[in-house]
């Protein structure tokens, strides 16, 4: 039988961090007894990554074997590695240092040869989400302990 181990780890992953955030979505407090209220919609997209999840799972055992070999398996954990990375940075360096780091990460990890577009697309990044988020629609965002 053969098992495609990148998707075999990446649906499991996925299963589990989706049955974590469901398990934290029904602790959110409601005050309605509402069908659509505050919980409603985590739980719908927790749903959601449990199901993706299980079909990238299923798809590990498909018949077909991936043109790429056997070991393509480092790309998916180096970037859930990163992700994790970023989510311990946050609260440290703050949310705009933490995704510049996080963006040029993803971009030497997809290895992106431009060196220019290396620092100028995680800037405009950062700056797009500085615009929206904070200027336009005044949304905290964590500035971490460096920054306080």
């Amino acid at each position: 039988m053969n098992i495609n181990i990148s998707n075999l780890i990446s649906g499991i992953m996925v299963m589990s961090l989706g049955a974590l955030f469901l398990i934290l979505s029904f602790g959110i407090n409601t005050s309605s007894s509402e069908l659509f209220d505050a919980a409603f919609l985590p739980q719908v997209y927790t749903i959601l990554l449990i199901a993706f999840g299980l079909v990238i799972t299923v798809n590990a055992f498909n018949k077909r074997n991936d043109e790429r070999g056997e070991n393509n398996y480092r790309g998916p954990v180096l970037a859930m590695i990163t992700m994790i990375i970023y989510i311990f940075l946050i609260p440290v360096t703050g949310y705009y240092l933490a995704t510049f780091l996080m963006i040029l990460s993803f971009l030497l990890l997809v290895k992106f040869k431009h060196k220019i577009l290396l620092i100028i697309v995680p800037i405009i990044g950062i700056l797009l989400i500085y615009l929206i988020f904070d200027l336009l629609l005044n949304v905290p965002i964590p500035m971490g302990l460096l920054f306080q």
